[in-house]
């Protein structure tokens, strides 16, 4: 039954309607597809008609006896006279055939492929001569049964069964079981059978329960399915049996991949995978198995010719394009497939999407390995692939032994191992490695020594291998080494030339945009960029360089976290703490350099909320990171914001050796303005964050006697001494209302609404001190920030009360409030007094405990 009882009664009108008065029709499809169905609804509506109705079919085991297929309409003697080879009986025969369409009558022919030769002849004579038959056939190649098939389909008299859709297949499911199936049921249905009737049904009566509607039975060995299948497979021509097996072990295939697997020809190949369509067993035009099929033949096919055939697949697809490898390797590691030839294609398909998907070709090397590939000649290529992916400490270990060996014998070896090292913060070891390359056969990949050698303060060196590796090189420069040059050429000009730093490492970025590098990059033109940008004073350039790096995917998975907390730290000095904070919640940085940069990105946020317990825990992270630290420019900002963090708490003495560190950098450099002006506002900070006002009044000093690199900078001599001085006492209202300004103009208002909320406190005049702390209020607004939410029930506290008591449950001095909120120590103290007797509690530690408490 091809569906419900109302499907198919329109099924059987429209093909009624088909055929006509003249009762003359053809019904194509394959095995199962309902054929024999329809003709049982025809022969049935024509029998109501009054119509008389024969019925004959051709059977594929009598497919090479004459005239046996007719023996429901001839008469024993005729049959046996047909199968003997008399002209007479076939003249006879045809007589009879035309008898019983006579007056209405009509012949119905099923399965009409596996007629014989001579019934077929008798049938088409029959036909020629007016007579009305309806035949059914799958799609064969028969040239004898496709001259009758064109001949009765004329006019349009031809119907086609297509496979049932959702609502045929819910309706046949009804109609079998008697229930009403719900979606998951259909739709696994249809997954397994293709939607071919005969297999729905034998789905359902082979355990596809109803009422487990998700579950796909595993099918028995045993069992009918199967069985089916195997009789299905063994009635096939040869080569097309070969092909159902190679489809059920290989998956789909193209016709060329096929055609190697099975060693036929291609043209073979399509009219095998015809006939098993026509059987049933590949999907109409898709030469995909159907479904149950497929699972039938995961039990039928022995081992060893599964494992065969999945050796010539491998073998085919290995001389194929990188689709055809990918999907073919899909498919043997889904299979668990074994064998030398599949580790050889494995490694072939790996190095095809290295360069899009290095994660995936990296495991396809160490499943390679694991089937008996040689480890040491797929060392190199997976550390490359692991470093690209951002796991570094693997393909150090992986990499290491080779340089150590190779030596510059082996650019690759080196590179990967130098860009290792870099991630782990040994920069020094790093450039070396990379200065080897000077000799080697990639010169040019030794310029990627030059920013390490002048970020850790070697700056003769630098320019000898600057020099070299260019006098190594062809001129012009092939573009990768361009991009590389103008990287060395700008990190020297922060030192020498800080004016032309960032235009030469602008002009790597858009190099680097326009031609990606393939060489694994210790740091990105955008990452270098960005650094001399924000030291330049100019934080907008800076984090948009970042969010283009990250956008571009420069340096690839690698520096992938490099450049999204890099843009983070931009966007914190800038006053973007939300979005800083969102980056910081999503990475989990693997590289040291990175962790660092993400320590000193959650204690910046920390402090610039005023949540003490949150910087006391980033300081204590911290602490441990920067034991056996090498000084470096590109994490001068990082380490300069956790000296600020250790002076805020306490614990500058932790620091000081760090500090000098940073500062004997310098030195070694010549002080260079863009980085000493960086440096040393750090230090300020440090000193106004301990309350240390001789200290920053020096430090101020220090910073107003630097050229500044930039002319963004030519005020923050200035700034820094107003604010040094409001730390003692001496305050200006108009040059505090002036530093702000300009500070808010580099886009760091948080530091102006701090310097005039330092200063407020400190001015005796009320109406100043209103007025200050207004500005103050007013650039703070501006950031689009709030101080961490308050942490207690202060349902019995003003507002103003409940932000003084979440600075209190933090740690915060009644001066920290003071500036953190705008108002005076003084008044601070009056809302602790107010607190304190709303809460019932006597003393400090009590008002502690309740405001915990109700947390």
């Amino acid at each position: 039954m091809r569906a419900d009882g109302a499907a198919s009664m329109r099924l059987v009108d429209q093909a009624r309607a088909r055929a006509g008065a003249a009762a003359r029709l053809v019904v194509v499809a394959g095995a199962g597809a309902g054929k024999s169905a329809l003709l049982d609804g025809l022969a049935a509506r024509w029998s109501d008609d009054g119509r008389s109705v024969r019925r004959l079919a051709g059977r594929r085991l009598e497919s090479d006896r004459p005239g046996w297929a007719l023996d429901t309409v001839l008469d024993p003697d005729q049959v046996e006279r047909l199968s003997e080879g008399h002209l007479a009986a076939e003249r006879s025969a045809l007589d009879r055939l035309r008898e019983i369409t006579g007056e209405g009558g009509v012949l119905l022919v099923d399965d009409a492929q596996w007629l014989d030769p001579c019934s077929l002849r008798l049938i088409a004579g029959a036909a020629e001569r007016q007579a009305a038959v309806v035949l059914a056939a799958r799609p064969s190649a028969r040239a004898d049964l496709a001259g009758l098939v064109g001949f009765l389909g004329d006019e349009g008299r031809m119907v086609t069964l297509a496979p049932l859709g959702v609502d045929e297949v819910a309706h046949l499911t009804e109609e079998v079981t008697g229930r009403r199936p719900d979606a998951a049921l259909v739709t696994s249905l249809l997954a397994r059978s293709a939607g071919i009737p005969g297999w729905v049904v034998r789905l359902l009566a082979d355990g596809h329960d109803p009422d487990r509607a998700t579950a796909t039975p595993p099918l028995d060995p045993a069992g009918p399915l199967v069985a089916q299948v195997r009789t299905e497979l063994e009635q096939l021509p040869h080569a097309a049996r070969r092909v159902v097996v190679a489809l059920g072990v290989i998956g789909v295939a193209g016709d060329g991949l096929l055609a190697e697997v099975v060693d036929l020809p291609p043209l073979q190949v399509a009219a095998a995978t015809d006939q098993a369509s026509a059987a049933g067993l590949v999907r109409p035009g898709s030469g995909e198995l159907v479904g149950v099929v497929a699972e039938a033949l995961a039990v039928i096919v022995p081992p060893p010719e599964r494992h065969h055939l999945q050796t010539r697949l491998a073998e085919a697809a290995e001389g194929g394009s990188a689709a055809a490898k990918a999907a073919v390797v899909a498919r043997l590691i889904a299979d668990g497939a074994t064998g030398a030839a599949t580790a050889r294609l494995l490694v072939a398909a790996a190095e095809e999407v290295a360069e899009l998907d290095p994660e995936v070709a990296s495991s396809w090397l160490v499943r390679a390995v694991e089937l008996g590939a040689d480890p040491a000649s797929l060392a190199l290529r997976r550390a490359e692939l692991l470093a690209e992916q951002g796991d570094l400490g693997t393909a150090l270990r992986l990499a290491a032994p080779i340089a150590a060996a190779e030596g510059r014998r082996c650019p690759a070896a080196l590179v990967v191992t130098a860009a290792a090292l870099v991630g782990r913060g040994l920069w020094a070891r790093a450039a070396e490695r990379y200065a080897a390359l000077v000799d080697s056969g990639a010169p040019g990949h030794a310029l990627l020594a030059v920013p390490l050698l002048v970020a850790g303060g070697r700056l003769e060196q630098a320019h000898e291998v600057d020099e070299a590796a260019r006098a190594a090189l062809p001129q012009p420069l092939p573009l990768p080494d361009e991009v590389l040059a103008r990287c060395a050429e700008g990190m020297l000009a922060s030192i020498h030339c800080p004016g032309e730093a960032l235009d030469a490492l602008l002009e790597a970025v858009e190099l680097a945009e326009a031609d990606p590098p393939s060489l694994l990059l210790p740091d990105s033109p955008h990452a270098l960029a960005a650094l001399v940008a924000s030291a330049s004073g100019d934080l907008v350039v800076a984090r948009q360089l970042a969010r283009r790096a990250v956008e571009a995917a420069v340096g690839g998975a690698a520096l992938a976290t490099r450049h999204r907390l890099l843009e983070a730290w931009m966007a914190m000095r800038a006053g973007g703490w939300a979005a800083a904070q969102e980056v910081l919640g999503d990475v989990a940085p693997s590289s040291r350099r990175d962790q660092l940069v993400s320590v000193a990105l959650d204690a910046a946020l920390a402090r610039r909320t005023g949540d003490v317990g949150r910087l006391t825990a980033a300081w204590d992270r911290a602490q441990a990171m920067l034991l056996g630290w090498h000084p470096e420019l590109g994490l001068l900002e990082p380490v300069g914001e956790l000296a600020v963090a250790a002076a805020r708490l306490g614990q500058w003495e932790r620091m000081a050796a760090v500090a000098r560190e940073l500062g004997a950098l310098l030195d070694r450099l010549g002080r260079p303005p863009l980085w000493d002006l960086l440096l040393r506002w750090y230090g300020l900070q440090a000193a106004i964050a301990a309350d240390d006002g001789p200290a920053a009044v020096r430090r101020a000093e220090d910073i107003a006697r630097i050229e500044p690199a930039s002319r963004r900078l030519a005020s923050l001599g200035g700034v820094a001494r107003v604010w040094a001085a409001s730390l003692e006492g001496r305050t200006d209202s108009g040059a505090l209302r002036w530093a702000a300004s300009e500070l808010q103009a580099l886009n760091l208002a948080w530091e102006g609404s701090r310097l005039l909320g330092a200063g407020a406190i400190r001015t005796t005049d009320p109406t100043e001190t209103r007025a200050l702390l207004e500005q103050a209020r007013g650039l703070r607004d501006e950031l689009g920030t709030t101080a961490p939410g308050a942490l207690a029930d202060v349902s019995a506290l003003s507002e103003r009360e409940a932000q003084v008591a979440e600075g209190v449950a933090d740690g915060l001095t009644y001066k920290e409030i003071g500036e953190r909120l705008y108002i005076s120590p003084k008044t601070v103290e009056h809302h602790v007094a107010r607190i304190r007797q709303k809460l019932g509690a006597s003393t400090r530690a009590e008002m502690l405990a309740a405001l915990r408490t109700s947390e």
